[in-house]
């Protein structure tokens, strides 16, 4: 059973059978139905009802731009009247859902927050690692005296469409938890490469410390500590 355009005065239905009706943005100066597309809808639910005035939602697909900066519990609005293809029939309200991420943690002010585990060796040779960011991965040179750096503008939208915040990069240093026998080698050769010729540390700071320790070695052995 199909649905007879409205033109005029609009027919009656056969018994049984339910009316359906068109809305004037579907209709032109002459009241015929313009999208045929939308007719099949209308004839569908005609005979999806069979006489009841009743029928099952029937599912359609809808493509939706998710503009930047959107949060959760925001309202995105697809109006039904929008000219595109894959319209909906009615208008749409999407309540946005922001799922968690496996390396970013979004807080409140825009920033994004990431913790990467290194290798501890790289990190103290001062290497160069690829972190991950909203924007692909990026190079990051890495300091022994620094643990954390912050990307200016490279975090999450404050607004939507407005300026980013930052995102802030935590590095995890990671050591083996047992060294190997040329680990063990190497590291014996750093630490005799750090002293200097006379057997004392060639670091001022450590040469402060390692005679600043004999003075109290030697005054707690005078007090009889």
């Amino acid at each position: 059973m199909t649905a007879a355009p409205l033109s005029g005065g609009q027919p009656e239905a056969p018994a049984g059978v339910t009316q359906a009706r068109a809305f004037p943005a579907e209709m032109d100066h002459g009241g015929q139905v313009l999208a045929l597309r939308h007719r099949k809808m209308l004839n569908r639910l005609v005979l999806a009802c069979a006489g009841t005035g009743k029928c099952e939602p029937l599912p359609y697909e809808v493509h939706v731009r998710i503009p930047p900066g959107v949060r959760s519990g925001d309202l995105l609005h697809v109006d039904a009247r929008r000219p595109r293809r894959d319209r909906p029939p009615a208008d749409v309200e999407i309540r946005i859902d922001v799922a968690a991420h496996a390396f970013f943690m979004l807080e409140d002010d825009g920033v994004v927050r990431c913790e990467v585990p290194v290798d501890g060796f790289a990190w103290v040779a001062g290497r160069t690692l690829q972190v991950p960011t909203l924007h692909g991965l990026q190079p990051l040179k890495m300091r022994r005296d620094q643990l954390q750096y912050r990307l200016a503008g490279q975090g999450f939208p404050l607004t939507r469409g407005g300026a980013r915040g930052d995102q802030c990069i935590t590095l995890v240093p990671v050591f083996p938890e047992a060294l190997s026998g040329d680990q063990e080698i190497l590291l014996d050769q750093l630490i005799a490469s750090s002293g200097a010729a006379d057997g004392q540390p060639s670091d001022p700071r450590l040469r402060a410390w390692a005679k600043g320790l004999r003075a109290w070695e030697k005054g707690a052995a005078t007090r009889g500590e």
